[in-house]
């Protein structure tokens, strides 16, 4: 390390990765200069300079260190036990524009794109600093875009946090930011993560799954209220990316739809079960349906909350882009058992969800398994053999994410506030 930066050393004032290491093992109460030191440091280096500090910073376990200690002040802070809270939230705001500076580099992508350290960057996300809210988001959304698991990291994350901190759903503290956060940079942010997090697979079923979710927590609702009226070109930029990626899936399940049901009148049933009858060959199970539906109550306030929640699951059903996946969807015969022996059990259950449906709090992962099984599988995750930044280029610019917030040479100085 000193020597690929022995040039650099008789111009800038350095913290060597050793002597950040050695700091937070010894007396990790008086790191907010040294991070700030390591953070401005790096600002000045070249990218493959801060590849070479990073990496060195990592091998001797800085990471794993820092962590540590953020996580212990973290627990402190939520069981109240911490006495100097001023003092704690530099420490943990120092740390996370340290770990800003880490990942405009390669190395440092690559190293944070870890479960283990996600959950904790997540974390922090839980404070009254709007500069550090609104950082954890940018950070997060650059780890979405990151091959190879970045995407579920950071979902198991947002997991965590809503765990932890008892929300009703993993994506409550988003939704509630863009709804009642006065900042528009942790707005902004907010809107950038979920674009993000929607847009980065190509797995239709999954898109609409997640998206779902966010509907069921009144976004749609949200930027339609906020629409035009925060002055904010880059705000209004990521609605219309919401927008425009919900319609353009509208379609692809409509045109799903329509490529089965080509030449039927949609608004005469004898003509849609007539072209039903013949597409079918699985005659018994389409009669077994058939007879449950006809078990549902005739109330027509009542019925159209069933065939609304109905129509949630068939729209998975069809947004499966492969025989493959389709079968996560099917359902076994000891579950149908389980199902036809409990049928009372069942559309109680089914009863309580399409209210909490209406209540926007329904999260579907948490649906029963015989109903419909998790569709989000964890993917190992595997070492990137290749710079994750050229990987995630074109990805920023499709969903017009920043380039300045962390590539070398770009990032404005940090300050406390």
């Amino acid at each position: 390390y000193q020597r690929r930066v022995r040039g650099v050393r008789e111009v800038v004032n350095i913290m060597s990765p050793d002597d950040l290491c050695q700091l937070l093992q010894k007396d990790p109460s008086s790191c907010v200069e040294k991070l700030d030191a390591a953070s401005k440091h790096l600002h000045e280096l070249t990218e493959s300079q801060k590849d070479t500090w990073v990496q060195a910073f990592s091998t001797n376990n800085g990471f794993s260190r820092l962590f540590d200690i953020v996580s212990r002040i973290t627990l402190a802070r939520w069981k109240g036990t911490i006495q100097n809270a001023q003092k704690t939230e530099q420490i943990l705001y120092s740390a996370v524009c340290f770990v800003k500076e880490c990942m405009s580099s390669d190395q440092g992508l690559q190293v944070m794109n870890q479960e283990k350290y996600l959950k904790t960057l997540a974390f922090q996300y839980d404070t009254t600093n709007v500069q550090q809210r609104a950082l954890v988001l940018q950070l997060l959304t650059y780890i979405c875009l990151v091959p190879n698991g970045g995407r579920e990291n950071v979902l198991n994350a947002l997991t965590a946090l809503s765990k932890i901190k008892h929300y009703t759903g993993r994506f409550y503290a988003l939704v509630k930011s863009l709804r009642e956060d006065r900042n528009l940079d942790v707005k902004l942010a907010v809107m950038m993560l979920i674009n993000t997090i929607i847009t980065t697979t190509t797995d239709l079923n999954s898109r609409v799954e997640i998206r779902d979710e966010f509907v069921a927590l009144g976004v749609t609702m949200l930027i339609k209220d906020l629409g035009g009226t925060l002055g904010s070109d880059e705000l209004e930029d990521q609605f219309s990316i919401w927008s425009k990626e919900l319609a353009e899936d509208t379609i692809r399940i409509e045109q799903l739809a329509s490529q089965a049901m080509e030449g039927v009148d949609f608004r005469d049933l004898n003509s849609v079960f007539s072209k039903l009858e013949q597409n079918c060959s699985a005659k018994e199970q389409l009669l077994t349906l058939l007879q449950r539906l006809l078990v549902l109550p005739s109330e027509e306030k009542t019925q159209i909350r069933y065939f609304e929640f109905i129509n949630r699951l068939v729209e998975k059903v069809i947004a499966q882009p492969s025989e493959e996946e389709l079968k996560d969807l099917f359902i076994s015969q000891e579950d149908l058992a389980a199902l036809r022996s409990n049928y009372d059990e069942q559309i109680g259950n089914l009863e309580a969800r399409i209210t909490a449906l209406q209540e926007g709090n329904l999260n579907l992962k948490r649906s029963p398994p015989s109903l419909l099984p998790p569709l989000l599988r964890q993917k190992k995750i595997l070492r990137i053999s290749h710079p994750p930044w050229q990987e995630i280029r074109p990805s920023m610019a499709r969903l017009r994410l920043p380039r300045h917030l962390l590539r070398p040479g770009s990032v404005q100085g940090h300050h406390h506030h």
